[in-house]
């Protein structure tokens, strides 16, 4: 059990126990074409060049173990696993469509911060990317910046629905999007839920998530459910069936390749700004999509720092509304 005091920040209680994991992506004019299918032609050397020059130059190369799996998306991805200090990281090394995508081993903020992490996220991932002519490519046909972050380090049910109001809100989808430089007509990959309709009850996006947020106010919200362990979210199955509801708005959809609109329409929990379908997994996650490429490791760091700006609001908002109700409420509790 950790605890919030006056003692310390909200948001830097946050950077200590929450898990975050990135997705850094690269490409090329021969790489932004390609499929999955056809991995192992284009992507398969690539990996291999990428694997070969970090075994040989990391700083990290006497503390680091590479395994290749026949997994991953293109079947052939390389882990790269350091003993360190602090502890034992990773990163896997895979592709995308149209990318070389990596993945880091779920960390806080104090721990990707460190030293030892900061140095291979900086040296065995950007730095390689660039040299091997690989760059992050911030349009909509790049393959994104994803960052995912524990759930159940964040939420009690109070603050679950705080969360949806919070980024749902107009005023948030704009700060985010100016903040991030995120393209604003992509309307097929990372919606957020305002930019959707609701064709069956002949819905905006927006009046639908309001209504979704009134009932799951007047039905599921329990004020002594603001922090629990472990978080029974008994709203959350309830919004996960609402949201597929949601659909891509008519004269958008017409203009989207057949198999594009498929795709979405099959997941449409996962193709949304804020990814909810990973919730109820092992370890649950949320998933942040509406962000592009990062350039590079400072570039992270202030991205997370950013998101975990809203998150304290959502907190902040939450704890002045218990505390109107129990005033003598000085600490908050969190799983």
């Amino acid at each position: 059990m950790n605890s919030f005091s006056k003692s310390k920040t909200l948001l830097a209680k946050l950077e200590e126990i929450v898990k975050i994991g990135t997705e850094f992506t690269f490409s090329s004019d021969s790489t932004r074409n390609q499929k999955i299918e056809t991995a192992q032609t284009w992507a398969k050397p690539l990996i291999e060049n990428w694997k070969n020059y970090v075994t040989s130059n990391s700083h990290f190369k006497e503390n680091l173990v590479v395994t290749q799996k026949n997994s991953g998306k293109c079947k052939v991805c390389c882990k790269f696993t350091y003993s360190l200090k602090v502890g034992v990281w990773w990163w896997v090394l895979d592709c995308d469509e149209g990318c070389i995508e990596t993945q880091t081993c779920p960390s806080t903020l104090s721990r990707l911060c460190t030293d030892e992490v900061k140095q291979i996220i900086k040296e065995d991932i950007f730095k390689v990317a660039y040299l091997m002519t690989l760059e992050p490519d911030v349009t909509l046909r790049g393959g994104g910046g994803h960052l995912s972050f524990d759930v159940f380090d964040l939420f009690g049910e109070c603050i679950f629905l705080k969360f949806l109001e919070f980024f749902h809100n107009n005023e948030t989808s704009s700060k985010w999007d100016a903040f991030f430089g995120y393209p604003i007509e992509d309307y097929y990959n990372a919606n957020w839920w305002s930019a959707l309709e609701c064709c069956e009850q002949r819905l905006t996006g927006t009046e639908f998530v309001n209504n979704l947020l009134k009932v799951c106010r007047e039905k599921y919200l329990d004020s002594f459910l603001f922090f629990s362990s472990p978080p029974p979210f008994k709203s959350l199955a309830f919004v996960q069936t609402e949201l597929k509801r949601l659909s891509i708005p008519t004269v958008k959809a017409d203009n989207l390749p057949t198999n594009i609109l498929s795709c979405v329409n099959q997941a449409r929990l996962h193709y949304q700004a804020v990814n909810l379908s990973h919730v109820f997994k092992p370890q649950g996650r949320i998933e942040f999509r509406r962000i592009s490429a990062q350039k590079n490791y400072e570039e992270l760091i202030g991205q997370i720092s950013f998101i975990f700006e809203k998150f304290e609001c959502c907190y902040q908002s939450v704890l002045c509304d218990m505390q109107e109700l129990y005033p003598a409420l000085l600490t908050i509790e969190i799983t």
